[in-house]
Protein backbone atom coordinates (compact mmCIF):
# COMPACT_ATOMS: atom_id res chain seq x y z
CA UNK A 1 0.00 0.00 0.00
CA UNK A 2 1.55 3.50 -1.08
CA UNK A 3 2.67 5.64 1.97
CA UNK A 4 -0.03 8.72 0.72
CA UNK A 5 -2.73 5.89 0.66
CA UNK A 6 -2.41 4.14 3.93
CA UNK A 7 -1.63 7.80 5.51
CA UNK A 8 -4.96 10.02 4.17
CA UNK A 9 -7.11 9.33 7.37
CA UNK A 10 -4.64 10.37 9.89
CA UNK A 11 -3.48 13.27 7.20
CA UNK A 12 -7.23 14.82 7.27
CA UNK A 13 -7.30 14.43 11.48
CA UNK A 14 -4.42 16.41 11.22
CA UNK A 15 -5.24 18.67 8.80
CA UNK A 16 -2.26 18.46 6.42
CA UNK A 17 -3.21 19.24 3.72
CA UNK A 18 -4.98 22.31 2.26
CA UNK A 19 -7.45 19.47 0.00
CA UNK A 20 -7.07 15.99 1.76
CA UNK A 21 -8.23 14.06 -1.40
CA UNK A 22 -4.78 14.88 -2.68
CA UNK A 23 -2.60 13.11 0.03
CA UNK A 24 -2.41 9.99 -1.94
CA UNK A 25 0.05 13.01 -4.39
CA UNK A 26 2.78 12.47 -1.63
CA UNK A 27 4.06 9.55 -3.22
CA UNK A 28 5.63 11.06 -6.28
CA UNK A 29 7.99 13.19 -3.78
CA UNK A 30 9.07 9.92 -1.92
CA UNK A 31 11.68 7.21 -2.55
CA UNK A 32 10.56 6.08 -5.07
CA UNK A 33 7.62 7.88 -6.68
CA UNK A 34 8.94 8.30 -9.50
CA UNK A 35 9.64 5.29 -11.46
CA UNK A 36 12.45 4.80 -14.18
CA UNK A 37 11.85 4.37 -17.95
CA UNK A 38 14.07 0.84 -18.01
CA UNK A 39 15.21 -1.02 -15.92
CA UNK A 40 19.53 -0.17 -16.77
CA UNK A 41 21.13 0.93 -13.62
CA UNK A 42 24.51 1.02 -12.29
CA UNK A 43 23.93 0.15 -8.59
CA UNK A 44 26.52 -2.03 -6.83
CA UNK A 45 24.17 -4.60 -5.36
CA UNK A 46 24.02 -8.14 -6.56
CA UNK A 47 20.97 -8.69 -4.06
CA UNK A 48 19.06 -5.90 -6.22
CA UNK A 49 19.83 -7.49 -9.45
CA UNK A 50 18.89 -10.53 -8.48
CA UNK A 51 14.95 -8.78 -7.24
CA UNK A 52 14.63 -6.75 -10.42
CA UNK A 53 15.29 -9.52 -12.40
CA UNK A 54 12.50 -11.82 -10.11
CA UNK A 55 9.97 -8.57 -10.40
CA UNK A 56 10.32 -8.35 -14.02
CA UNK A 57 9.75 -11.34 -14.76
CA UNK A 58 5.92 -11.27 -13.39
CA UNK A 59 5.79 -7.02 -13.83
CA UNK A 60 8.37 -5.11 -15.48
CA UNK A 61 6.62 -2.13 -14.81
CA UNK A 62 6.66 -2.95 -10.96
CA UNK A 63 10.33 -4.01 -11.15
CA UNK A 64 10.90 -0.19 -12.65
CA UNK A 65 9.18 1.32 -9.57
CA UNK A 66 11.14 -1.33 -7.64
CA UNK A 67 14.13 -0.07 -9.15
CA UNK A 68 13.24 3.62 -8.89
CA UNK A 69 12.69 3.56 -5.05
CA UNK A 70 16.80 2.15 -4.62
CA UNK A 71 18.10 4.48 -7.07
CA UNK A 72 16.61 7.16 -4.67
CA UNK A 73 17.58 5.39 -1.39
CA UNK A 74 21.32 5.15 -3.19
CA UNK A 75 21.41 9.47 -3.54
CA UNK A 76 20.20 9.20 0.19
CA UNK A 77 22.78 6.82 1.53
CA UNK A 78 25.40 9.32 -0.37
CA UNK A 79 24.02 12.25 1.17
CA UNK A 80 24.46 10.40 4.62
CA UNK A 81 27.51 9.80 4.00
CA UNK A 82 28.76 13.29 2.97
CA UNK A 83 27.49 14.37 6.03
CA UNK A 84 28.41 11.98 8.89
CA UNK A 85 31.76 12.18 10.53
CA UNK A 86 34.57 9.60 10.01
CA UNK A 87 33.86 7.11 12.28
CA UNK A 88 30.38 7.42 13.07
CA UNK A 89 27.44 5.17 12.72
CA UNK A 90 24.21 5.69 10.29
CA UNK A 91 21.51 3.25 11.71
CA UNK A 92 18.04 2.59 9.63
CA UNK A 93 15.75 0.62 10.53
CA UNK A 94 13.94 -1.20 7.12
CA UNK A 95 11.45 -3.82 6.49
CA UNK A 96 11.78 -6.15 3.73
CA UNK A 97 9.11 -6.12 1.58
CA UNK A 98 7.28 -8.78 -0.54
CA UNK A 99 6.52 -8.01 -3.87
CA UNK A 100 5.41 -9.45 -6.59
CA UNK A 101 5.86 -12.57 -4.24
CA UNK A 102 9.50 -12.21 -4.33
CA UNK A 103 10.86 -11.07 -0.91
CA UNK A 104 13.34 -8.04 -1.18
CA UNK A 105 16.21 -8.45 0.85
CA UNK A 106 16.48 -4.35 1.57
CA UNK A 107 19.01 -5.13 4.47
CA UNK A 108 21.41 -6.37 1.98
CA UNK A 109 21.10 -3.96 -0.14
CA UNK A 110 21.44 -1.32 2.28
CA UNK A 111 24.47 -3.25 3.51
CA UNK A 112 25.94 -3.53 -0.04
CA UNK A 113 24.90 -0.22 -1.44
CA UNK A 114 26.54 1.41 1.63
CA UNK A 115 29.78 -0.31 1.55
CA UNK A 116 30.27 0.39 -2.35
CA UNK A 117 30.00 4.88 -1.44
CA UNK A 118 32.30 4.02 2.17
CA UNK A 119 30.67 2.33 4.73
CA UNK A 120 31.42 -0.45 6.94
CA UNK A 121 28.10 -2.46 7.59
CA UNK A 122 28.57 -3.22 11.51
CA UNK A 123 25.89 -5.12 12.04
CA UNK A 124 22.31 -6.19 10.72
CA UNK A 125 20.02 -7.15 13.56
CA UNK A 126 16.77 -8.22 13.08
CA UNK A 127 13.72 -8.43 15.57
CA UNK A 128 10.12 -8.74 15.27
CA UNK A 129 7.95 -5.82 14.22
CA UNK A 130 6.68 -4.32 18.21
CA UNK A 131 3.59 -3.11 18.13
CA UNK A 132 2.14 -4.17 14.84
CA UNK A 133 -0.99 -2.29 13.35
CA UNK A 134 -0.62 -3.33 9.68
CA UNK A 135 -3.01 -7.12 9.38
CA UNK A 136 -0.37 -9.88 9.19
CA UNK A 137 -1.88 -11.12 5.76
CA UNK A 138 -3.41 -8.85 2.60
CA UNK A 139 -4.61 -9.62 -0.01
CA UNK A 140 -2.86 -7.13 -2.90
CA UNK A 141 -4.03 -9.01 -5.62
CA UNK A 142 -7.34 -8.70 -4.68
CA UNK A 143 -8.13 -12.54 -5.70
CA UNK A 144 -10.29 -14.08 -2.80
CA UNK A 145 -8.59 -16.09 -0.76
CA UNK A 146 -4.99 -15.04 -2.26
CA UNK A 147 -3.60 -13.96 1.11
CA UNK A 148 0.44 -12.50 1.39
CA UNK A 149 2.42 -12.10 4.89
CA UNK A 150 2.90 -7.96 5.38
CA UNK A 151 5.98 -7.49 7.08
CA UNK A 152 6.01 -9.45 10.55
CA UNK A 153 10.41 -8.40 10.92
CA UNK A 154 12.18 -5.46 11.11
CA UNK A 155 16.11 -4.57 10.39
CA UNK A 156 18.02 -2.33 11.32
CA UNK A 157 21.47 -1.91 9.57
CA UNK A 158 24.33 -0.22 11.40
CA UNK A 159 26.62 1.29 9.01
CA UNK A 160 29.94 2.69 10.28
CA UNK A 161 31.58 5.85 8.00
CA UNK A 162 35.29 4.68 7.72
CA UNK A 163 36.74 6.45 4.94
CA UNK A 164 36.93 10.40 4.88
Amino acid sequence: MAYGQFSRLSAQWLDIFDDPNKASAVDKNLLGGRATKDLLHNLPSVHLNDTISKVSTSDKKRAGEVLSFYIDLDRCLKHAYRLLKQNKYLCLVIGNRLVKQVRIPTDFIVAELGEKIGFACEDIMVRNIPGKRMPLKTSPTNIIGKLEETMIKESIVILKKIKE
